[in-house]
C-alpha cells in the first residue's frame, strides 16, 4: 500500500549488553522506511497520561520490528516505544507498521 513512499533507509540495529551493563551494537540491517519528525506543535498538547514522541517512521508490514527494536536513521538512534499495526476496517491484512520512536543513545 505504501511501498512507493518508502524512499529513506534505516538500519535495525541488533544490541547485547556487556559485563558493565553498557549496549553494544552486534550486528545490523538495512530497511526502507519513512521517516517524519514530530513538530513542536503536534508535541504541546499538555494531556496528564499522554506520552509524547519524537518522530515516527513507517514501514513494510514483514519488516522484523517491534517494541523496542532500536532504529538507526542517518546518523541518529531511535527506540520504537510504541507500534501500531495498520488495516483496513474490513480486512485483516496489515497494510504497514507505523512506529512512535524517541531518541535513543547507544
Amino acid at each position: 500500500m505504501l511501498s512507493h513512499t518508502y524512499t529513506q533507509s534505516a538500519k535495525i540495529i541488533v544490541t547485547s549488553k556487556d559485563k558493565y551493563g553498557d549496549q553494544k551494537q552486534t550486528s545490523q540491517a538495512s530497511i526502507n522506511c519513512r521517516f517524519r519528525y514530530i513538530t513542536e506543535v503536534d508535541k504541546g498538547v499538555n494531556r496528564e497520561g499522554m506520552e509524547a514522541f519524537d518522530a515516527i517512521v513507517w514501514v513494510a508490514p514483514e519488516t522484523a520490528i517491534e517494541e523496542g527494536t532500536i532504529l538507526q536513521i542517518e546518523d541518529k538512534y531511535w527506540r520504537v516505544n510504541r507500534l501500531v499495526r495498520a488495516r483496513r476496517m474490513t480486512d485483516s491484512t496489515i497494510q504497514f507498521l507505523k512506529a512512535f520512536v524517541k531518541r535513543h543513545e547507544l
